[in-house]
């Protein structure tokens, strides 16, 4: 994830959240898909989004850069036919990974502020 920060730090905490989120997805849950799409993949799938000034993922944003996820004729069928699914994973709550783009995200004051608001709760 801090790989994706760097190689395309134009990508902002949504957009890299979800390229994980799908490309997890299609590596664990999607047995069809010979040939599971990686950092490279990841990376070419977040410039071009970025390049294109995609805001938001849904199943005809995904469509359109499939390419980017899969090479072969039928992994592409394959991710065409999980499409729902895609749009699913890019957009719903994953703890860890949210955790993960949170951590990336937050800046050092951020953290202290919260931890300063959250120890002010537990005392009232």
């Amino acid at each position: 994830m801090r790989i994706l920060c760097a190689r395309v730090p134009q990508a902002g905490p949504y957009l890299i959240a979800a390229a994980v989120k799908i490309t997890q997805l299609i590596k664990w849950d999607m047995p069809q898909v010979r040939d599971k799409p990686g950092l490279r993949e990841s990376i070419d799938l977040l410039t071009a989004l970025v390049d294109d000034g995609v805001t938001l993922l849904t199943e005809d944003v995904i469509a359109e850069y499939l390419a980017c996820l899969g090479k072969e004729q039928k992994e592409l069928s394959s991710l065409r036919k999980a499409l729902a699914r895609l749009e699913e994973a890019a957009n719903e709550e994953h703890a860890e990974i949210d955790g993960w783009i949170e951590a990336a995200f937050t800046t050092d004051e951020e953290r202290s502020a919260r931890d300063f608001e959250e120890r002010k709760e537990v005392r009232a």
